[in-house]
């Protein structure tokens, strides 16, 4: 299957199609029950600074916390193009829950949530309903892990307010102007034909995007981000160049720490390739910030 990994056209529509298949299944069966079914799991709603509602779950263990995990909450944040119910979104939101309790939110224009995807200026809201929701649960500590597009977010959301305690932030572009990649260029273009037909496409995976689309500027923000922040991506990621990464990492303050899986896979799917060092990576990351 190596000829899939390095033809984009190919890849891109194999990975669309899958998508499509996964909406329409979880249409029809709710698929926390499986997945969560060793834990317990709470479903809401928090109302955003703009208006925007959006759907989360709350992940905790039916036994109680390991000791030092106690007032410890991860965010999670998925990318562009699916959701808190995507399959690799929730083994990840799992196995964090084996340390932490977990909070999975659907960004606005994704899943349950309402709005619109904006590209990841406006998904600050949504990250800071996440934590605002964490606040009301009695968390002392909050951290997030973020993925693509949904990392800007969290990197806006951070400069703003200086809540989370620490940050790990994957395949995140860092700016449309650093754009290198066919794919990145692709994802970043302000070319409004080209984002209308996105937008058709991407409501078939159950995502309303926002035309005219334009893909948030992290590089930015990323140096006034006051906490622990790890970046992770996949050498030779096929929708976002791992430079980004690297822009991101060398303009941020410390500590930071940068790590580059051998894989060609993007955010999410860079968890089911490289599953042991992804783990191992992030909750160190977790374990040394907020325990």
């Amino acid at each position: 299957m190596n000829w899939l990994a390095t033809n984009h056209i190919l890849r891109g529509i194999a990975d669309f199609v899958v998508g499509v298949g996964l909406v329409i299944s979880q249409a029809v069966v709710n698929p926390e029950p499986g997945l969560y079914k060793d834990l317990s799991f709470t479903n809401f709603t928090e109302r955003c600074e703009d208006g925007v509602m959006i759907k989360g779950t709350r992940l905790q263990q039916k036994a109680p916390a390991p000791a030092g995990a106690r007032g410890a909450v991860v965010i999670v944040v998925h990318g562009i193009a699916i959701s808190r119910k995507n399959q690799q979104i929730m083994e990840i939101s799992r196995d964090i829950c084996g340390k932490f309790d977990v909070i999975a939110i659907d960004l606005r224009g994704h899943g349950e949530s309402t709005g619109e995807f904006t590209g990841g200026e406006t998904e600050a809201y949504d990250v800071a309903a996440a934590v605002n929701y964490a606040k009301k649960c009695g968390y002392e500590k909050i951290g997030v892990i973020s993925f693509s597009a949904g990392g800007i977010a969290a990197i806006k959301e951070q400069e703003k307010n200086h809540n989370l305690k620490a940050m790990v932030i994957v395949a995140s572009p860092s700016c449309p102007e650093k754009a290198k990649g066919e794919m990145t260029k692709l994802l970043c273009t302000d070319q409004v034909f080209l984002q209308a037909a996105g937008k058709a496409f991407m409501t078939l995976r159950n995502s309303r995007i926002k035309v005219p689309l334009k893909v948030g500027n992290a590089l930015n923000s990323v140096d006034k981000v006051n906490c622990p922040i790890l970046f992770m991506q996949g050498k030779n990621d096929w929708i976002v160049d791992s430079d980004q990464s690297r822009i991101l990492y060398e303009k941020a303050k410390e500590p930071k720490k940068l790590v580059i899986l051998d894989s060609t896979e993007h955010a999410e799917c860079l968890y089911n390739d490289k599953r042991a060092e992804f783990r191992a990576a992030a909750m160190d990351w977790f374990d040394k910030y907020l325990n």
